[in-house]
């Protein structure tokens, strides 16, 4: 399992010590998401300046679970299901091609007060492989999640890698820190749980 401590700690301070995390139900919010876009909603900086300040950035997560890959398998495609993982308003919105949460389904994403937007699974292979990418209304463009299950001895692997770029000079590190943060704490109850 990856060590994220480092990269929690580059969190900027007007994040906080990090997002808020319901410690009862093992559910976080993407307060920090929400913060950081609100923040940078309305900024401008001049064209000139902008260069390599919207680079592409990947967080790369690996999470081990104490069951099958079928049962991890069927609640992390799960949309719904999902979303209260890593403490995410998520919905189905279009079903998919075989099953309702797979290739083609659409889901639309809500993060606080921010306008909804819409993430199209892409590719599907059920109890192997699941990609997504935001396809409507995200101040992040060339976003693309891979989740790739692997199963040995009756547990569970994820190889969990997001690429990233904010439409938004200067936030792509901000945005990668948060997501990655709130991310990993769900995935990490969720494999917990399981014990």
């Amino acid at each position: 399992r990856l060590d994220f401590s480092e990269a929690r700690g580059k969190m900027p301070r007007y994040f906080g010590e990090r997002p808020h995390i319901d410690q009862q139900d093992g559910k976080q919010c993407f307060m920090a998401v929400r913060d950081t876009l609100c923040m940078v909603k309305y900024t401008s900086v001049p064209s000139k300046t902008i260069g390599n300040s919207m680079a592409t950035q990947t967080i790369q997560m690996q999470q081990d679970f104490n069951a099958p890959v079928s049962e991890v398998f069927q609640v992390l495609s799960n949309h719904e299901r999902f979303g209260r993982i890593i403490g995410v308003k998520m919905k189905r919105i279009k079903d998919g091609e075989g099953s309702a949460n797979g290739l083609g389904s659409v889901r639309s994403i809500h993060i606080g007060p921010l306008p909804s937007f819409e993430e199209t699974i892409t590719q599907y292979e059920e109890n192997a492989f699941i990609e997504y990418k935001i396809t409507r209304g995200s101040p992040i463009k060339n976003h693309v999640g891979r989740l790739i299950f692997e199963e040995k001895d009756g547990r569970t692997r994820l190889n969990y890698t997001i690429e990233l770029e904010s439409k938004i000079p200067f936030t792509t590190g901000l945005i990668k820190a948060a997501l990655e943060n709130g991310i990993v704490k769900g995935l990490s109850n969720y494999s917990r749980s399981l014990h």
